[in-house]
């Protein structure tokens, strides 16, 4: 369990990094989410022929509807997110999109059977209170020209397909790590590909430029963080996924402040706080038994 705890872990830091990375490339959003679907795949392609396996597509047998719904609700909740951005600012939208883990806490009892844990309420509550604050100064700055209404719905719908993601994610069985990410990651750029002919987002070109940052987060931040993410998160109870992905944003933000040189105020650094301790409290604190009590 450790080790699927550390593997969950690393892939929230190498998540948290995007940021930096995007900064580097100037190509519209549907376009990265495209490249790093398309090139994350391929990447993960090359490491099962480098294990010298392919794809057994005969292990979607059973498995289809969610390994397809995982996929797909990948895509859909990054397009979501970053129309949300578009719409209402950077911090509203996160905001939103973070209420998705609250949504996994909520349903694992009836979903997992998981019985929730007031530590992990305490947790995730606090976690949340953290993001609020760290994203205080930023809250409401959506562009004039986009809708509220539009933005905020766009952003409850990005969490609403980050949670089933996370649910779907939990209902696969009896598939390994590296082809369970590549299926997941063709069925999400299925979705983003359709997304982009529909709605005749540009995916050219790419500048020289940008080719080394743009390698970077489709292999790296994508092929390999979600191969760590997707191969660890259905070993661990929903909601340590749940109260520990806060880790996500909150890494995303001491990036930024160190090589982008974003400032960090007084707010931002208790929100931090209130969100490592969040996720540190709910899944580090366990209620003493009283004497004559079962464990």
């Amino acid at each position: 369990m450790k080790q699927q705890f550390g593997k969950y872990i690393a892939s929230l830091l190498i998540f948290g990094t995007n940021g930096v990375v995007v900064s580097f490339i100037t190509l519209n959003t549907t376009a990265i989410i495209f490249y790093r679907t398309a090139i994350g795949s391929l990447f993960l392609l090359a490491v099962l022929l480098f294990q010298r396996r392919l794809p057994r597509f005969r292990v979607l047998k059973g498995q289809l509807l969610p390994v397809a719904v995982s996929g797909a609700t990948l895509g859909l909740g990054w397009l979501f997110l970053f129309e949300a951005y578009r719409q209402i600012g950077v911090g509203t939208a996160t905001l939103l999109y973070y209420l998705g883990p609250a949504m996994v806490l909520a349903a694992a009892p009836l979903l997992f059977s998981e019985r929730i844990t007031t530590a992990r309420i305490v947790g995730i509550l606090a976690a949340f209170a953290g993001m609020v604050l760290v994203n205080f100064q930023s809250l409401g700055s959506g562009q004039a020209d986009g809708s509220a209404i539009v933005g905020v719905i766009c952003g409850l719908a990005s969490a609403f397909w980050y949670a089933s993601m996370i649910v779907a994610n939990k209902k696969i069985t009896d598939i390994e790590g590296v082809e369970r990410t590549f299926f997941q990651l063709v069925f999400a750029g299925l979705v983003v590909t359709a997304y982009a002919l529909c709605s005749h987002k540009a995916l050219w070109p790419v500048q020289t430029s940008e080719l080394l940052p743009l390698l970077i987060l489709c292999i790296v931040n994508t092929g390999l963080a979600c191969y760590l993410y997707f191969s660890s998160m259905y070993l661990l109870p929903a909601q340590s996924v749940a109260v520990c992905g806060y880790i996500d944003p909150l890494s995303a933000l001491v990036f930024a402040t160190v090589f982008l040189d974003e400032p960090m105020g007084i707010l931002q650094l208790f929100g931090a706080l209130l969100i490592l301790g969040g996720a540190a409290f709910g899944e580090l604190y366990r209620r003493p038994h009283t004497k004559g009590e079962q464990v």
